[in-house]
């Protein structure tokens, strides 16, 4: 006999079979007392023998849970934002023993929304103009162009090859390290992004940047950036610097395969403009729900938060072993981080329960094609390829993002005619977002 699972169109349980009964409620909860009476598992188990499944295997008790708690939900869950929870340790299967949980629902009432005219966006307006499609054609030029070692200090448009390491300040955490990284300096006056962090007045550094030295810089992470609310240093250490002698235009036509430099043109500016529309509505979004957050009383369950640094708390065990640590010492990291973790878990959960709420008020979902789309455009931002991107997503678990992703922005669409929008030039909002950070 096989120790393997039931596999995940296996199904387990007829409704008929499963008791449901109220065991504790008030306007922020419902405890749910759930049995299974022994005979119908001893059912299951001569099913399932049959297929060489082992009764006792802890992925079997984990799959009769979840079918016990997609009833509970379906039956129950319509004021939940996030799902039921399981009371207590996990339970095992004792031959002619009922199978008996508790499981626990929050409950959101009647939320309280703000008038959404009270709320007002701003909407960063770029125009593609000649002198933007002029510099994206200089930069595909580079791109395709042959590279040569700088002598001295580093100029536009120069690649710094380094290794980076992002440092937290007041942090146990190991530092994150990205070795082989290249950053192309831009133009004079233009924000830097270093792993997506903008460091402002980077061009003053370039002085202090030679091959075999290492230059570092305290940093502010954006809103949006995983490292948001943390102060950081950035520590580059400098390989080589090279500068680029540009490709013709002729020779980039040729490559993208375009008949004339005109129609590679007109597809860059097409190009340029979807990504723009998609930062926008992004940058709206966001300003939507830090609107909403402030207007609305809303409170993430504790076991929400604690669920969420216990994956924190696994991760970081997970990295303090492939680095070697004593098991004394990622302890002693782990209770460093609570007070951080409570802070950022409690935070990211807010506005994850915000969007998930408003959307079911808006009667908005996700459905494969939006969620499709999303993976599709985020692949071509990161220069991925959709599947190969699409498929990692699925690996490491964060599809649950993309879903949020999607509601939050076709909320922001459903409300564009009801909340204020006050168009302003992306250079001023993108130097102001800049001034913020410094």
């Amino acid at each position: 006999m096989t120790d393997r699972a039931p596999t995940p169109n296996t199904h387990l349980l007829e409704r008929d079979s499963v008791d449901i009964s109220i065991v504790d409620s008030n306007d922020d909860f419902i405890d749910l007392g759930i049995k299974i009476e022994a005979k119908v598992i001893k059912r299951i188990s001569k099913r399932l023998r049959k297929d060489g499944v082992v009764l006792k295997d802890p992925q079997l008790i984990a799959a009769i849970i979840k079918e016990c708690m997609a009833i509970a939900m379906e039956e129950h869950g319509d004021q939940s934002v996030w799902g039921p929870h399981l009371h207590g340790s996990t339970p095992v299967i004792k031959e002619g023993t009922p199978f008996e949980i508790t499981l626990y629902l929050d409950r959101k009432g009647d939320v309280q929304w703000p008038s959404w005219s009270d709320i007002t966006i701003k909407r960063p307006v770029r125009e593609i103009d000649q002198n933007i499609l002029d510099a994206e054609m200089h930069q595909q030029c580079l791109m395709a162009g042959e590279r040569h070692p700088r002598e001295g200090t580093p100029r536009p448009d120069d690649i710094i090859s380094c290794n980076l390491q992002v440092i937290l300040a007041d942090s146990a955490e190991p530092p994150l390290r990205l070795d082989g990284l290249e950053i192309q300096i831009p133009p004079t006056g233009q924000p830097t992004l270093i792993s997506g962090i903008p460091v402002p007045n980077f061009e003053s550094h370039l002085p202090d940047i030679a091959p075999g030295q290492t230059l570092e810089i305290d940093i502010n992470a954006p809103e949006g950036h995983s490292l948001h609310g943390q102060t950081a240093v950035l520590k580059i250490e400098c390989d080589r610097i090279e500068q680029i002698t540009p490709a013709s235009v002729d020779k980039v036509v040729e490559m993208y395969g375009s008949p004339n430099e005109e129609v590679l043109r007109t597809q860059i500016r097409y190009a340029m403009e979807a990504k723009n529309n998609r930062d926008q509505l992004l940058t709206m979004a966001d300003q939507l729900f830090d609107a909403v957050e402030q207007k609305i009383d809303f409170r993430v369950p504790l076991h929400v938060i604690q669920g969420r640094k216990n994956k924190l708390a696994q991760n970081l065990l997970e990295k303090g072993r492939a680095a070697g640590h004593s098991t004394d010492e990622i302890k002693r990291q782990i209770e460093q981080m609570q007070e951080e973790w409570d802070r950022d878990s409690n935070a990211l959960a807010c506005r994850d329960g915000i969007i998930n709420l408003l959307a079911k008020h808006l009667k908005i979902g996700a459905d494969e094609a939006l969620i499709n789309k999303e993976i599709n455009l985020m692949a071509v931002d990161l220069g991925r390829r959709p599947e190969d991107f699409r498929k990692e997503v699925i690996a490491q678990g964060k599809m649950p993002r993309i879903v949020i992703n999607c509601k939050k922005q076709r909320c922001l669409q459903f409300l564009k005619g009801k909340v204020v929008i006050e168009d302003i030039p992306a250079d001023e909002w993108e130097s102001m977002q800049e001034a913020d950070q410094a």
